[in-house]
Parts: structure tokens; C-alpha cells; sequence
């Protein structure tokens, strides 16, 4: 399985709507529980998160290609599971 490496700032209620919808999802879809989340909170990892394009959280990249930037729904993050679950 695949992981997702997913960029987020702590205070952005955006990013922890994501979060809540991830944890949604894998509940709902018991075949995407095995998907690994790989958090990076970019305010403890700025060095890190530089050498990534993007400039909104959430991000979600896999096998470096960005997936989800900024505007973020349980909609697309389900859709990102189903493409990367195969």
C-alpha cells in the first residue's frame, strides 16, 4: 500500500477537517484502513516541506506527485484512496 504524505499546520481547521475525514473514511472503507498517512506538520519541518511545491494546507502528496492542495473535501480524499489503492 501506498503512502500518503500529507503536509498541515495544527491551527488550520482545514487540515483538521482532513483529518477527521481520513479517519471518516477508512471506518467507512475497511479496504483503505491500510493506507499510510505520513503527517508532516510543516510549522516543526519547514527545511523539509520547502523541497515540496505547494503553498496551502492541506497538501497530500504520493510518490511525489501532488494530489490534494489547499481545497480539500472526504470527496476528493476518497478519490486519492481509490486511485492509489488500485
Amino acid at each position: 500500500m501506498k503512502e500518503v504524505l500529507f503536509f498541515y499546520i495544527p491551527t488550520c481547521s482545514h487540515s483538521a477537517q482532513a483529518v477527521a475525514d481520513i479517519e471518516e473514511i477508512k471506518k467507512e472503507y475497511p479496504q483503505y484502513a491500510n493506507i499510510v498517512i505520513r503527517k508532516v506538520d510543516e510549522t516543526l519541518n519547514e527545511a523539509f516541506a520547502a523541497k515540496f511545491d505547494y503553498n496551502y494546507v492541506p497538501c497530500m502528496y504520493v510518490d511525489g506527485v501532488k494530489y490534494i492542495e489547499g481545497d480539500c473535501d472526504k470527496e476528493k480524499i476518497l478519490a486519492m484512496f481509490k486511485e492509489i489503492a488500485g
